[in-house]
């Protein structure tokens, strides 16, 4: 490995109460074989759960959870030790500037699920998608988590035509007519991936 240097230490953004994020500081270790370390270009903000927490309209922060019922309710104070601290983030993109992964090399951008902070130590356990170099990186938040959750509503739409095992997503919905209740992010991708 020639100079592949990582820092000692990355920031993370760190949701601590509702309408409030904090700076933190997290110590990274020296990569073991295996790992790689990437250096985080993008990271994905959620439009729909993760604002909901930090506007305090998620009604796990505002309201208590009914265990017998199975619900949230307003007369029930919220377990908010339950969600503050709370790191948040699933739509990553980065590069990797040191790898001692034989399947991951430097200057590749990846696409990964792990919580806003401008680098992340993985490894083979982690979810890795890496991007061609072609591919503009900005669109990387939308693969790792976005795209699959996208793709298997096409998937779930094949199985219920085909009632057969789909082995490809490719031409699975051929002469089909689709329908995309909602227009945000899944409901877009799913009529991309649809067409």
């Amino acid at each position: 490995m020639n100079d592949q240097t990582i820092p000692s230490t990355v920031t993370a953004v760190v949701m601590d109460a509702i309408g409030s994020h904090a700076l933190l500081e997290e110590p990274v270790e020296e990569l073991k074989d295996g790992e790689y370390f990437v250096k985080t270009l993008y990271s994905g903000i959620s439009a729909g759960t993760e604002l909901t927490f930090f506007q305090g309209t998620n009604p796990k922060g505002v309201e208590g959870w009914d265990q017998e019922r199975r619900l949230f309710r307003g007369d029930m104070e919220p377990d908010n030790e339950d969600i503050f601290p709370k790191h948040e983030g699933y739509m990553e993109v980065g590069t990797v500037v040191a790898s001692k992964n034989a399947n991951v090399r430097v200057g590749t951008n990846v696409a990964m699920l792990y919580h806003h902070q401008d680098g992340y130590v993985a490894g083979d356990v982690d979810f890795c998608v890496q991007l061609p170099d072609d591919f503009d990186p900005i669109l990387g938040i939308w693969v790792a988590k976005m795209g699959p959750i996208s793709m298997n509503g096409i998937l779930y739409a094949a199985d219920e035509v085909q009632r057969s095992v789909v082995s490809q997503i490719e031409g699975s919905l051929k002469d089909q007519k689709v329908i995309v209740f909602g227009a945000g992010m899944i409901g877009l991708l799913c009529g991309v991936f649809a067409k």
